[in-house]
């Protein structure tokens, strides 16, 4: 009870999410970093600065770095989850300082390194922040994810209830769902943290089958990660290793966008 108490007394000094913002008509991908850096409050020194690079739709980009270089905070970056401390984030040229972050939500697939489950149905689990999709959805989703089998073994299939936040369930099944979970989304930008961390082999070949059909569907594909097979499929690398400025880099025989996106020629509309 303490703990629950110091849980919720932590949750009410976070500060309420934007109601207001912009959304596309439509969003096809694009995703550019303009002289952007970050630090974690109070640190020494920036975790990087000066990024710039334009990422064109169909893009598949390479997220490469040490244990602690900040491959993971890039993502969440990238998902909105923190702000950049200087410089601006484009999506379609429309600085996601800007958006509403509902929206911004449904046109992104995201694959955190450690998800998180809520404790309700895989159903719910899968859904959450969505406002309808239909059974058929899921199960795509599950079986893209190699979920199904899980699904028709557990008691009350997708109406399954998730219990202790998923720490029951095996890492490589908590994936699996969050996998799932991240395609029920169908968004064009697609960022993968880890993706084959804590995978067998059967969850790391699905894992590679996905990327193969979201990169032949031509979403923008943003992948940290160490798999040597997921590496061959990227166009460009983003080394964190290197301090401040990171190292960008078209890989052999790809063509990088350079300097900033410029602005889409439809700016959106006031949500």
């Amino acid at each position: 009870a303490a703990q629950a108490r110091r849980f919720i007394n932590e949750f009410a000094k976070l500060p309420l999410e934007r109601q207001r913002g912009s959304a596309l008509t439509q969003y096809r991908g694009g995703f550019a970093f303009e002289d952007m850096g970050f630090a974690h409050a109070g640190a020494v020194a920036p975790l990087y600065e000066g990024v710039s690079l334009a990422l064109e739709p169909g893009s598949i980009l390479l997220i490469g770095g040490d244990n602690g270089a900040g491959k993971t905070t890039l993502c969440r970056l990238m998902a909105g989850l923190y702000p950049p401390t200087r410089g601006r984030m484009l999506a379609d040229g429309m600085d996601l300082r800007q958006i509403l972050p509902e929206w911004w939500r449904q046109q992104i697939c995201y694959l955190p390194q450690e998800p998180d489950l809520l404790n309700a149905s895989i159903a719910e689990n899968l859904t959450s922040g969505l406002s309808e999709v239909d059974e058929q959805h899921l199960l795509r989703a599950a079986d893209a994810a190699g979920l199904r089998r899980f699904i028709e073994e557990s008691p009350e299939g997708f109406r399954t209830q998730i219990t202790e936040s998923g720490r029951t369930l095996s890492r490589g099944t908590r994936r699996r769902i969050a996998l799932a979970r991240a395609l029920t989304r169908n968004g064009r930008l697609v960022i993968f943290d880890e993706p084959t961390e804590g995978m067998d082999a059967a969850g790391c070949q699905a894992v590679y089958g996905v990327l193969d059909a979201l990169a032949q569907d031509g979403r923008t594909i943003v992948v940290a990660s160490q798999d040597q097979k997921i590496a061959a499929m990227a166009h460009y690398l983003l080394d964190l290793n290197r301090k401040p400025s990171p190292l960008i880099r078209a890989l052999p025989g790809r063509r990088m966008a350079q300097g900033p996106a410029q602005p889409a020629a439809n700016q959106g509309q006031k949500a």
